[in-house]
C-alpha cells in the first residue's frame, strides 16, 4: 500500500503525542530519512516503511545564537542511531560535536514537536 503524505503526517503526530520520534525507511534502497515525504529522496521509490526511532543520537554539527535579553539558542544537526539526520534545537546545554543526545517532545503552537537534550554522563567526544 502506497503511503500518502497526510497518512505519514498523521502517523508522526500520533507518535509525537506518545513521545516517540519516527523516521521512514525505503523498502527498495534501504535509505532512512526523517523529513515526511511520500517518496524516497534517494531513489524515488514509493515503497516505504514507517519506523520508530530510539530517539538517541549524536551531535553532528551545531551553532549557538546569542540574542540580547533572551537565553542563547542552540541549533543542531543530530545524527540518530538509525542513521538519519535532522535539524533541531538542543535545550539547556553546551554541546560539542559527538555529544550524545536524546529526544523529548515539547508542546508548540503546532502540537508536540521533537527537541533534544544532552544525555547525562555522556562520554566526552574528544
Amino acid at each position: 500500500m502506497k503511503l500518502t503524505l497526510n497518512g505519514i503526517m498523521e502517523y508522526y503526530r500520533s507518535h509525537f503525542d506518545r513521545g516517540v520520534l519516527c523516521f521512514i525507511r525505503c523498502d527498495d534502497c534501504s535509505n532512512v530519512f526523517y523529513y515526511p515525504r511520500d517518496g524516497c529522496p534517494r531513489c524515488g521509490s514509493v515503497s516505504l516503511t514507517l519506523c520508530e526511532s530510539s530517539g538517541r543520537g549524536t551531535v553532528f554539527s551545531y551553532t549557538k545564537v546569542h540574542r540580547k535579553g533572551v537565553p542563547d539558542a542552540v541549533y543542531a544537526i543530530v545524527e540518530l542511531d538509525e542513521g538519519f539526520r535532522l535539524y533541531t534545537n538542543i535545550e539547556n546545554s553546551e554541546p560539542s560535536v559527538g555529544s550524545h543526545v536524546e529526544v523529548f517532545m515539547r508542546e508548540t503552537n503546532r502540537g508536540k514537536m521533537p527537541f533534544f537534550r544532552m544525555i547525562k554522563d555522556s562520554p566526552d567526544p574528544q
